[in-house]
């Protein structure tokens, strides 16, 4: 008959618990979670920055985006300000 110890099993069962913890804190969440977001010159920044319901400024995107979002700017004139921080997580690409 086989039996298995306990006090062996639980050492094997913390390290592979351990390993796993580790593996997923390598994996950034935001990673996972990326959104995409829009801004129209018939927008209102109170909106949640959707293609139904963009925002006006596109300095309210920058705000509010993170590094992995991607922010569409809608055809049209945009009379403002920006200033684009240099962070190194952040990819600005122009289309």
């Amino acid at each position: 008959m086989f039996s298995h110890n306990p006090h062996k099993i639980r050492p094997a069962l913390l390290g592979t618990i351990v390993t796993m913890s580790a593996i997923m804190g390598l994996v950034p969440l935001t990673a996972i979670a990326c959104s995409t977001y829009y801004v129209a010159t018939n927008g209102n920044d109170g909106n949640v920055g959707s293609l139904t319901k963009p925002w006006q400024h596109i300095a309210t995107g920058g705000y509010r985006i993170k590094a992995c979002d991607t922010l569409y700017v809608r055809g049209g004139v945009y009379n403002e300000d920006l200033v684009i921080l240099n962070q190194p997580e952040s990819v600005f690409r122009l289309a």
